[in-house]
């Protein structure tokens, strides 16, 4: 991508796009729970085919037709989400705090043996970055229960 890609796509991000951390429980991981770093983009259905140019000129994720008339352009995985941010990052104006506070997530959980105490900082991570998002439900997996869920299995100390 080139610099006028990266700042138009920086640009439709601030706009039209979210970035997320999110937390899937999971009974075959070590913590219990999976983090999911996104980051989406949205249009009405009859705007995939831009979506699709979109997605061909980042060279990263799907996009896919929601059953609710809207186009979704998914970016997943920590190194697809990292390198795309970091090289949207300078152009970003609005959603430039999520897209650092998930990068520091993405830090802590590219670490190999990461500590559940380490999952939960990438939690409270989360929590800035849904904040920020105005999410308008709140997340079901959040610090404050995946913290009582670290507690109830023993993984972490009171």
């Amino acid at each position: 991508m080139n610099s006028q890609q990266r700042s138009y796509l920086a640009g439709f991000l601030d706009a039209d796009g979210s970035i997320m951390l999110q937390f899937k429980k999971r009974e075959d991981v070590r913590f219990k729970y999976r983090a999911k770093a996104v980051i989406c983009f949205y249009q009405n259905d009859k705007d995939k085919p831009g979506l699709d140019k979109l997605r061909d000129i980042a060279g990263i994720g799907y996009v896919y037709g929601r059953n609710d008339s809207m186009a979704e352009w998914r970016i997943e995985g920590y190194a697809r989400v990292k390198d795309f941010l970091l090289k949207l990052l300078p152009y970003l104006r609005f959603k430039q705090r999520q897209a650092k506070f998930l990068l520091q997530a993405l830090k802590i959980l590219e670490k190999k043996g990461y500590s559940a105490n380490d999952l939960l900082k990438v939690c409270l991570l989360a929590n800035k970055i849904s904040e920020l998002n105005n999410a308008p439900r709140r997340r079901k997996n959040n610090y404050e229960s995946v913290k009582k869920d670290l507690l109830k299995l023993g993984l972490i100390s009171p």
